[in-house]
């Protein structure tokens, strides 16, 4: 079965045996799960809350990501973290000229508490992240971390995290195996 034929949550569903994991006790507002997929919410469409969000690339399988031996950087690419959606966009970047925060942060994960950061300079504010203006992300690896929400930044654009592997333009063009 690949990923995106379900969310995320119902296929891990059966290694993870509890819906209240998926529950962060720091989220606010309307928690239910938010994604493509409304059908999907929980069995026989009961409310579930996903407070986390799982990379779209790894999700749907772009450049054979749902494998780990196809990520060149397992230990710098985001799996699994705090997140507004329950899938984390890499495009989904707060611009230049908000007062609060840096440009190039990845909206749904630096503020994962305010639906509307990528399009409100109001939300785009340390105050709408989790735990202590940071956000937890699990990677690839295994390993999880926090990371400052100024620090939510794809390395494309010089940060620590890779949302969607890929990197600069022009990295997987060079991969010989690709």
């Amino acid at each position: 079965n690949e990923l995106w034929n379900s969310p995320w949550w119902i296929d891990i569903q059966p290694y993870v045996k509890n819906w209240q994991l998926y529950e962060c006790p720091s989220a606010v507002g309307d928690r239910r799960a938010r994604n493509c997929h409304p059908e999907y919410y929980a069995p026989n469409g009961s409310d579930i809350y996903i407070n986390y969000g799982m990379d779209e690339h790894v999700l749907n399988n772009s450049y054979g990501l749902s494998k780990l031996a196809t990520h060149r950087f397992p230990s710098e690419g985001f799996l699994i973290g705090d997140c507004k959606d329950a899938i984390v966009t890499p495009w989904n970047y707060i611009p230049s000229g908000y007062p609060d925060s840096p440009p190039n942060l990845v909206g749904r994960v630096a503020f994962a508490n305010a639906c509307r950061a990528g399009c409100d300079p109001a939300y785009a504010n340390p105050m709408y992240s989790r735990h202590n203006e940071g956000e937890n992300i699990a990677h690839v690896d295994g390993h999880a971390k926090w990371y400052r929400f100024d620090r939510c930044i794809d390395n494309y654009w010089g940060g620590p995290i890779r949302f969607g592997e890929p990197g600069p333009p022009g990295q997987w063009d060079a991969r010989p195996d690709m």
